[in-house]
Parts: structure tokens; C-alpha cells; sequence
């Protein structure tokens, strides 16, 4: 007999539909209308904004962990990831903003972004954000965020406008192939986002694409025992089956996807597998909750995208 592909029932969706309506960010709610009910982008955009500041980067907990006002290279990364997800033009103010920040941003001397500012420490933050020791727990930020970045600059801005982006782009290369530290999970993640890049040349492409197979299979977790505990699981590489790394996990991706029904929490939201209520309890029980809405509409469009929700 054929196997039953488990599906998200309506009564499963409703909570999740009513958490992200009534308790997520506005940003969030936002997001789940435009993809689900037929929302308008501007309505994301308009409550990404709310997240901007005057030099164009982003700040305010748009990254729930980092709770600083100050504009960041961390929090202007999943502005833009945002900006592409509802397929916002080069045009776009807040497109133009953000570059702009990372245009004034950048050291040209060390050739890289400072992932979060040094303002950072001064707000409610989780533990991983402390000062102390960040650029070597970071790997001094060669990676993440810099490749992210290089390819947020590819996709959005001119490269003749900017006649270092070829080389830079070029040594974030060098030192993902050699590289003889472990990668970590983000740093793959910015790499694939890197590789998705619409304008970046063929050539750089190529390079980065025979590296990021061995990569992937190395650093993705696909054991389902350990899915509770911070770790990359197969949908962060692959969310939909047109990813470029869907068919390699295809096994593990259905487990992701049994694993993403059977956790849904009894408020409707799927909630975060870590921590930093230790450091600060009553910033992290705001943090908790927009980290709920982030990931319970990660796990609608997971489900969605491959099959998973009931007609």
C-alpha cells in the first residue's frame, strides 16, 4: 500500500492562522496575508519600515535576539531577505536604504562588515551577541555575514557602481574553500543566499556551487532525534522542492516535514529550540514570542510548498 503523506489539518491551521493574526509582529501577520491571502507587498513593506532607521540599515529586534535600535549588518541581512521575499524592486526606498547602509558600512581596510555594532552590548541581547570574543566565535565575520551581503550588492546595486564587489566576492571564495575550521550553520546559509544571487558572475558561481554539495552534506543535520536541539535541519536548505539542494535530502525532507506537524505547539505557533532566558527573562519572553510568529509562518510555508496543507 502507498504511503500516507500526513497533511496539516484545518483545525491545526486555524491556530496557527489565529496565532500569527493576533499575536505575532505586525510584520509577521503582514507576511502570512501576502502569502496566503492574497495580501499586498506593500503592507509587508510598510511594516518593515517600521524597522528602519535614518542611514538606511535596520535595527529595532527585527532580529529578535539582538534587541539594539542601532542599525546592524545582521538586522539589515533579514530586512533584505524580507525585501526579496515579497520581491521588492532596486527602486524600492527601503531597498535603496539598506544598500546605502552597507555601502557606508563596509571596512574597506579588513574587507568585511562588523556583524552587529558595538552598541549592541549596551541592550537586551541574547548571550551568543555578548562582545567579549565575538569576532572569534564568528570566525571574524569572513563569512556571515559577508558572503549574504556581497550577494544582497550583486542582486540590488550596478557592479561597475561598486569596483571592489568582484574581489571581495572573490575572497569570501577563498576562504570557504579554505577553510579548515568547521563551517557553522549560518555561514552556509549565507553562502547559499550568496549563490542565489541573480547577477553574480558564472564564473564566481561555479566556484561557489562545487564546494557548497560536500558542504550541505556535512553540516545539515538530518537525524530527527536531534531537531529539538539548535541545528540545521533539511528545510533551512531546502524549503521548497525547487531548491537546488531539495533532491540531495529528499529523504530527510519528508522527516523535517512529519517532524514540523507532530511540534506545533497547543497556542498554534511552533516555538524556538534555544534560549536566553538566563540573561535576561523578561527580554527573552518578548523575544520567545516573535521568534514564535517568525517560525510558525516558516513552517506554513515549508508545509505549503511541499504539499503539506490540507485542501
Amino acid at each position: 500500500m502507498p504511503v500516507q503523506i500526513r497533511t496539516l489539518d484545518a483545525s491545526q491551521w486555524n491556530a496557527a492562522r489565529n496565532f500569527l493574526l493576533s499575536r505575532a509582529r505586525p510584520l509577521d501577520a503582514a507576511r502570512f496575508r501576502f502569502h496566503f491571502e492574497g495580501g499586498d507587498a506593500e503592507d509587508v513593506l510598510a511594516a518593515l519600515a517600521a524597522f528602519q532607521n535614518p542611514d538606511g540599515g535596520f535595527g529595532h529586534a527585527l532580529e529578535p535576539d539582538l534587541r539594539t535600535p542601532v542599525s546592524s549588518a545582521l538586522a539589515t541581512s533579514v530586512a533584505l531577505q524580507i525585501l526579496i521575499e515579497v520581491h521588492a524592486p532596486a527602486a524600492h526606498p527601503l531597498v535603496r536604504g539598506a544598500i546605502a547602509y552597507l555601502l557606508a558600512s563596509y571596512d574597506a581596510m579588513m574587507q568585511r562588515w562588523r556583524i552587529i555594532p558595538l552598541e549592541a552590548e549596551s541592550a537586551p541581547r541574547a548571550f551568543w551577541w555578548a562582545a567579549e570574543g565575538l569576532e572569534e566565535r564568528f570566525n571574524y565575520f569572513w563569512l556571515n555575514p559577508r558572503a549574504e551581503l556581497v550577494g544582497a550588492l550583486w542582486r540590488f546595486v550596478d557592479p561597475v557602481q561598486v569596483p571592489w564587489l568582484e574581489a571581495v566576492t572573490a575572497d569570501v571564495l577563498d576562504k570557504f574553500e579554505t577553510n579548515n575550521a568547521p563551517l557553522g550553520d549560518n555561514e552556509l546559509l549565507c553562502l547559499l543566499r550568496l549563490a542565489e544571487a541573480p547577477n553574480l558572475p558564472e564564473s564566481l558561481r561555479s566556484r561557489l556551487n562545487k564546494q557548497l554539495h560536500s558542504a550541505v552534506m556535512e553540516i545539515v543535520c538530518t537525524a530527527p532525534e536531534r531537531w529539538h536541539e539548535f541545528v540545521l535541519r533539511p528545510l533551512s536548505v531546502a524549503p521548497s522542492p525547487d531548491s537546488p539542494y531539495a533532491a540531495l535530502l529528499a529523504d530527510s525532507i519528508q522527516a523535517n516535514l512529519d517532524f514540523l506537524l507532530d511540534t506545533q505547539g497547543s497556542d498554534g505557533a511552533w516555538e524556538p529550540t534555544w534560549s536566553w532566558a538566563m540573561l535576561d527573562e523578561a527580554a527573552w519572553s518578548r523575544a520567545e514570542q516573535e521568534w514564535k510568529g517568525v517560525l510558525t509562518l516558516e513552517a506554513l510555508r515549508n508545509l505549503d510548498a511541499w504539499g503539506r496543507l490540507t485542501e
